[in-house]
């Protein structure tokens, strides 16, 4: 019966947005390049073939149906996501077919080459495949496990890997033991006083865990109670007061550092504020004690005084002598001596004012050496020192304006000291030590950061033992609480509970083992159970005595197999040297006349020398193994007719064995065979068109792709 591909329809297969088409015996179906001549070749691989990996096909969203005709009664449709495939049809028909036969009917974008990482494209295994009976052994094959077939015998017992048919008696062997296992289990007994042991242990276990809980309780009130006083002194030293009290002293500092500046700078003004006083009071006495330049000592009034004298005491003579009338001397004397008193008086006046004016020089004196020795410069008048007071007036000033502002911050210092020891002193902390305030603070801070952490470890502590508020006990239980041995403890009473409830369930549970094996319900008497126990242990013998006769006759069956297939290797050198295969090589190649085996490689030869195929040129190769393909279909004829589908498969060819080629495809086209050719050739296309005019041809079918 002839398997042919009767109709194609696809729809967005990459250009190809949509066709439908129904095929001949003979068919060209042509198209431009990047028309979609590749997506529809992969699409009829994806929908027919289940063995893909010779080719790197790419993941297509077309989708479409083929029909197949020739497989069963029916029309068969096939899609890229159909579940079965024309190789499951084979199996299932035990048709004696290459397993991967896509290789032989389908040539993809012109690669000729059965096996591409293979050299020459193309080895034994693939013609022993095509050109044997050895299809049908893979059938046999087939049946046989990969374990088995890699296991061997020893005696009447398989060695072979732990997997498949062994897996499964050595399962079934298992069974058989579990079965006698539970027979043993039956026959024995428990004792009243194990069970009695257990519950001993078991109250024993309860106190002592009970202890553990009001210890854990009273761990818990302890946690909760330093927790609570810990907030306390948190909620007096607050984050807040200690950023007030760093706040404080970093105003205090910047307080005595504003001091300590303005200190620096009043004392550096001292001399000139001190120099200004001075030469303000030597200013005001110098201009006090002027005078002018050059002082003599004058006698006028001294000389006068002396005459007044001599004029009374003359006075008084001429009187006395009669010179003068007795009136006019005594009142000559008496203005006389009244002229020398006031003399006398005006010359001591004199006299003093001489003094005062040499203290007065003096002072002056002193007041210019003292001017040159404060300002390295000599005093040349008045003015100078006016115009030096003007000069220190702006440092006086400054000085006295520093000395004011010293005063000021000195006082807010003071005021920041007292608040800073009263906020202190409300934390109960006494300021008057040596300790400077930021180590307080630091210490403060610290504090604070150690409480927190302490808070927080508590409360981790207090949450991990997960007891309620509730449930705090004051009182000291007398013991320690420990997790590990609270755990422990728990532990080994939930071991013992086990084990107590095992002591009473033993027999419970070997009934349920029991119907388990049996299938039977637990309400079953335990006569019927041991009963149903019995039988289904020689039935698990029974499939373990059939399950070794099963392995070992497919261990013998594999082994016979490999000694056809070595038979196998004279047919397969025969076959390749009969006319079925060097005829199409010689008509294809021109040159080549015979093929043979060389270890794994395909050896081709002409009439002077042998040649591995992979040594071939590639044009060479290509020939060699398209005229394989062709033999290999001509052999496979005398069984059944398939299908060739032939992508570009004769571009590499000249023109003269294109023509002997597509006349070739009209031959087997003739004997029944469906011929599939993909082209973009316009050459080839005119060949295909005109051997499609043969008469003999059944039916022949043109599609252009670019129409489509």
């Amino acid at each position: 019966m002839s398997v042919r591909i009767e109709s194609i329809s696809l729809r967005h297969a990459g250009p190809l947005q949509e066709m439908e088409f129904k095929l001949g015996s003979f068919n060209l179906i042509y198209g431009r390049n990047e028309v979609g001549k590749t997506f529809l070749v992969e699409f009829i691989l994806r929908s027919l073939f289940r063995s893909l990996k010779k080719w790197n096909l790419r993941n297509l969203p077309a989708r479409g149906r083929i029909e197949v005709s020739g497989l069963a009664d029916e029309i068969v449709t096939f899609s890229p996501s159909s579940a079965k495939k024309i190789e499951d049809f084979w199996l299932e028909s035990n048709k004696v077919l290459p397993l991967d036969v896509a290789r032989l009917l389908v040539v993809k974008g012109a690669e000729l080459e059965f096996l591409a990482d293979m050299p020459g494209g193309i080895n034994r295994t693939l013609l022993r495949e095509y050109l044997s009976s050895d299809a049908l052994l893979d059938t046999v094959q087939l049946r046989i496990s990969k374990s088995l077939q890699k296991a061997s015998l020893i005696g009447y017992q398989a060695d072979g890997a732990d997997m498949g048919e062994i897996k499964n008696r050595k399962s079934v062997s298992e069974a058989l033991a579990a079965i006698d296992r539970l027979f043993g289990e039956v026959d024995d007994a428990y004792s009243e006083g194990e069970r009695q042991a257990l519950r001993v242990l078991v109250r024993a276990k309860e106190e002592a865990i009970e202890q553990q809980i009001k210890a854990r309780q009273h761990r818990a009130w302890q946690l909760a109670s330093g927790i609570t006083r810990l907030e306390r002194s948190r909620e007096r030293l607050s984050r807040p007061r200690i950023n007030d009290l760093r706040g404080l002293d970093l105003k205090h500092k910047e307080a005595l550092a504003t001091i300590a500046d303005k200190e620096r700078r009043k004392k550096a003004l001292e001399g000139e504020s001190a120099d200004y006083l001075w030469i303000g009071h030597a200013i005001d006495e110098y201009r006090e004690r002027a005078r002018e330049t050059g002082i003599r000592e004058k006698r006028t009034f001294l000389i006068l005084a002396a005459a007044s004298v001599l004029a009374a005491i003359g006075c008084i003579i001429s009187s006395w002598l009669g010179w003068l009338g007795p009136e006019w001397g005594l009142s000559a004397g008496l203005v006389s001596i009244l002229a020398a008193m006031v003399f006398t008086a005006l010359h001591l006046r004199y006299q003093s004012g001489l003094v005062k004016r040499s203290f007065d020089l003096f002072q002056e004196n002193r007041i210019s050496k003292e001017y040159s020795s404060r300002f390295n410069v000599p005093l040349a008048s008045l003015a100078d020192m006016e115009s030096k007071k003007e000069q220190l007036q702006k440092s006086y000033y400054e000085h006295e304006g520093l000395k004011e502002d010293v005063e000021r911050e000195a006082a807010e210092a003071a005021k920041l000291e007292l608040e800073m020891a009263s906020k202190l002193a409300a934390l109960g902390i006494e300021s008057g030590g040596q300790k400077p305030w930021d180590e307080i603070i630091r210490e403060l801070d610290d504090f604070y950061e150690n409480t927190e952490k302490q808070i927080q470890r508590k409360q981790v502590d207090l949450s991990a033992l997960n007891v309620d508020p509730g449930d705090y006990r004051r009182e000291d239980p007398g013991v320690e609480h420990s997790r590990e041995l609270a755990q422990k403890l728990e532990s080994e009473k939930q071991e013992l509970e086990r084990q107590y409830q095992r002591a009473l369930d033993r027999l419970d549970a070997l009934k349920q083992n029991i119907c388990r094996v049996t299938g039977d319900q637990i309400s079953i008497e335990w006569d019927d159970l041991l009963e149903n126990l019995r039988r289904t242990r020689a039935e698990k013998a029974a499939e373990y005595r059939r399950l070794g006769a099963e392995i070992i006759a497919k261990i013998i069956v594999n082994r016979e197999i490999g000694v056809i297939r070595s038979r196998h290797e004279n047919e397969i050198r025969a076959i390749l040297k009969s006319d079925t295969l060097t005829g199409p090589l010689q008509q294809v190649t021109r040159r080549y006349q015979g093929l043979d085996l060389d270890g794994d490689q395909l050896v081709v030869s002409d009439a002077y020398d042998s040649y591995p195929l992979s040594d071939l040129s590639t044009g060479a190769q290509e020939q060699v193994l398209l005229a394989i393909r062709m033999g290999c279909a001509a052999k496979i004829l005398g069984r059944e007719t398939l299908f060739l589908i032939l992508d570009d498969a004769f571009q590499h060819a000249d023109w003269e064995r294109r023509e002997w080629l597509v006349g070739k495809m009209v031959g087997l086209a003739k004997s029944g065979w469906q011929i599939i050719y993909l082209s973009m050739d316009d050459h080839i296309k005119e060949l295909f068109l005109k051997k499609a005019a043969d008469p003999g041809l059944p039916d022949s079918r043109t599609i252009e792709l670019d129409q489509a």
